[in-house]
C-alpha cells in the first residue's frame, strides 16, 4: 500500500511539473507573438508616415488647360513635351 502511495506522489509531482512547463511556454509564446505583432504595427506605421511625407505637392506644377472640341487628349499639353515632340 505505502508503494502505491509513494508511486501516486511521484505521478502527481510529474503532472504538477508538466503542467508548470506547459504554462510557461504558453506564457512564453503570447510573450513572442505580442512583441510581433506590436513591432509589425509600429513599422507599418513608420512606413506609412514615411511613404506620406515623400508626395509633398509640387508648388510649380502648371495646371491642365481644358481641352477644346477639336483638341485630342493624346496631345501633349506640357510646354516642354510640346517642345520636345513638336
Amino acid at each position: 500500500m505505502a508503494n502505491f502511495r509513494q508511486e501516486a506522489n511521484r505521478a502527481g509531482k510529474v503532472r504538477k511539473a508538466a503542467a508548470v512547463l506547459f504554462l510557461a511556454g504558453g506564457v512564453f509564446l503570447v510573450y513572442l507573438g505580442g512583441f510581433e505583432y506590436l513591432e509589425s504595427r509600429l513599422g507599418q506605421t513608420a512606413a506609412k508616415r514615411e511613404f506620406q511625407s515623400s508626395f509633398a505637392p509640387a508648388a510649380d506644377t502648371p495646371a491642365r488647360p481644358p481641352l477644346a472640341p477639336a483638341d485630342t487628349p493624346d496631345r501633349p499639353w506640357h510646354p516642354r513635351l510640346g517642345e520636345a515632340i513638336g
